[in-house]
């Protein structure tokens, strides 16, 4: 028995066996990773032209949103400094913004060309304003103009469209209690902007 126990020992020990193969690490093959990469080739030519338009669309509301948001912070801007606002914008060069309006600051004084608080934008590529129709627009561009109490000016524009040149829109239109402004946007393909 102990040269059978010896022989025991001796055969686990020594012994390999170059016939067992070691086990398989967990990687892909060729052909496994090419069939990986013509699904994804696939999917992203499906998935890509609807999140371009996703993208796409969410410029002009995404505009209209920050166009509403100016409105706000200058009624907001004036009924807290009691100076009388303007949000102008100028459809030639697509651009647009909030400032204290001409000849008034908080001493009486005329108001500097520039402030701190002045802020502009410029419209996305591919958008436009559309404004009223029968509205004279001044030579400097529209406006809406908010008074030292925060009230919308009789003289300001009623609604303001941003125009996507695929056609969808987005506008900012005078609430029904003259307080503030409101966002209206294209929600389907037979919506149409009706003054």
């Amino acid at each position: 028995m102990d040269a059978r126990v010896a022989m025991m020992t001796s055969r686990a020990g020594t012994n390999h066996d170059r016939s067992v193969r070691p086990p398989r690490r967990g990687a892909f093959t060729l052909i496994e990773l090419i069939v990986v990469m013509a699904l994804l080739s696939i999917v992203i030519a499906i998935g890509a032209p609807r999140l371009a338009r996703f993208f796409h669309g969410q410029t002009v509301a995404e505009e209209g949103q920050r166009l509403l948001a100016l409105t706000r912070y200058g009624q907001s801007r004036a009924a807290s400094e009691g100076l009388p606002m303007i949000l102008w914008m100028n459809p030639a060069n697509g651009t647009y913004g909030l400032r204290v309006q001409d000849g008034f600051s908080a001493g009486g004084a005329t108001a500097p060309a520039g402030t701190r608080k002045d802020v502009s934008y410029k419209l996305g590529d591919g958008l436009r304003f559309q404004f009223e129709q029968g509205v004279a627009l001044p030579k400097q561009g529209a406006s809406i103009l908010f008074a030292p109490d925060g009230s919308i000016e009789e003289s300001s524009l009623r609604r303001v469209v941003i125009v996507q040149d695929d056609g969808d829109w987005s506008a900012i239109v005078e609430s029904q209690n003259q307080l503030n402004y409101v966002t209206v946007q294209k929600t389907n393909a037979r919506a149409t902007i009706s003054w």
